[in-house]
């Protein structure tokens, strides 16, 4: 059970209005973007994390589309299997999603991606979009335990609306 448990969110994931709005961002392929890699570099300097992500997830893929810090062989691949993804659970909730420490949560725990990755501590802010779509994440990853402030939290979220208003404007532009 838990975050291994790949099926439990598919259906959230699998939304046709989420598909569709993915498909007009044009990005799910993990072409680059200048502006989302700068704004992902803010959230990893300002919150002093060794890794930013801005991932977009589906009900099959978590596609990487900046990705400051990643170590390889992650950073080469451009996308994250479903089952390390931990910005699975920011998108069903809909809302930030902090994590001190994915060893002893209860959903997070038996992720690969702590053995995998070094994901230890998780701070995820959804990019949602004016009609409530929640498109993915804004997302930071330490390698160590931490406690994220409400003033971080906060901090994460305005960057990831920053996010959102760009991916709109791909949105309108398709």
């Amino acid at each position: 059970p838990g975050l291994d448990d790949v099926d439990v969110d598919l259906p959230a994931l699998a939304e046709p209005g989420r598909l569709a709005a993915l498909d007009r961002i044009g990005l799910m392929d993990g072409a680059p973007d200048a502006v989302l890699d700068g704004i992902a570099s803010a959230a990893r300097r300002v919150l002093r994390t060794p890794t930013a992500m801005v991932s977009l997830l589906d009900h099959r893929r978590h596609v990487l589309v900046s990705f400051p810090g990643l170590q390889e062989p992650w950073a080469g691949r451009g996308e994250l299997p479903l089952s390390h993804s931990f910005c699975r659970q920011t998108v069903v909730r809909r809302a930030p999603f902090a994590v001190e420490d994915a060893r002893v949560h209860p959903q997070l725990r038996h992720s690969p991606a702590i053995a995998d990755m070094g994901a230890i501590a998780y701070l995820g802010a959804p990019l949602s979009t004016a009609d409530g779509t929640v498109l993915g994440t804004l997302c930071v990853l330490d390698q160590v335990p931490r406690t994220w402030s409400r003033e971080q939290v906060d901090l994460l979220t305005d960057l990831a609306a920053a996010a959102t208003a760009h991916l709109e404007r791909r949105m309108l532009a398709a």
